[in-house]
């Protein structure tokens, strides 16, 4: 970077344009309507620690700054679950190292989310579930709640890892989630519910397929 007066009295007499540039070189993000003195106050800031950093003997390296930034990952194998509407439920999972090289070991592995709908009043009995198998390089799923996952219930997902030659595999489970909103009903009774022209088409039948193989509709 290149030196500059970082004192409040010449940074005043800048115009906007130039502090923003000049907060663009120090690597501050600056949204559109930030006022002046914002941008200044983020600028004194930097100019701060610049300045403890130079009197305890520390150089701010690219390496360094890397290393404060969020990693990708934590190295932890989880599952979360969000009730996104009352139609979906949006999963996202997380392999650590361990359970990923396990799943690389195995040949014809396959992850799978068991979404199991729990009864109402906390109950842990499961009143239906169901399988969905993803990817091992996938992240995240939205997934169709059934009829069944009505107001008042819980969703409880589990991620799983099931091979030919072992047992199912537990990898780790989601944290109870629940309904309070009613899901629209997506049975055979409803989905018959289709116009005579729609019925020619066969878009009945495939949508009916894709929603007891993959839990998914075109809703």
């Amino acid at each position: 970077m290149n030196n500059h007066i970082m004192a409040r009295n010449h940074l005043e007499t800048l115009s906007s344009a130039d502090l923003i540039l000049l907060a663009d070189e120090y690597g501050i993000d600056i949204p559109e309507d930030l006022s002046r003195r914002f941008i200044i106050a983020e600028l004194l800031d930097i100019a701060r620690e610049m300045r403890e950093d130079e009197r305890s003997g520390l150089t701010i390296t690219d390496e360094a700054r890397e290393e404060t930034e969020l990693p990708l990952s934590y190295n932890e194998t989880i599952v979360c679950a969000v009730h996104s509407n009352p139609v979906w439920l949006y999963v996202f999972w997380d392999i650590g190292a361990s359970d990923a090289a396990h799943i690389a070991d195995k040949q014809q592995a396959t992850l799978v989310l068991r979404v199991l709908v729990l009864e109402r009043g906390g109950s842990r009995a499961a009143h239906e579930s169901f399988d969905v198998p993803v990817s091992a390089a996938g992240k995240d799923q939205y997934i169709l709640l059934p009829a069944s996952a009505d107001d008042g219930k819980t969703i409880r997902v589990e991620l799983i890892l099931e091979t030919q030659t072992e047992k199912p595999r537990f990898l780790a489970v989601s944290a109870p989630v629940p309904l309070s909103r009613p899901c629209p009903d997506f049975r055979e009774s409803f989905l018959c519910e289709q116009s005579p022209l729609l019925e020619l088409s066969g878009f009945k039948e495939l949508m009916h397929t894709h929603f007891l193989k993959h839990r998914q509709s075109f809703s």
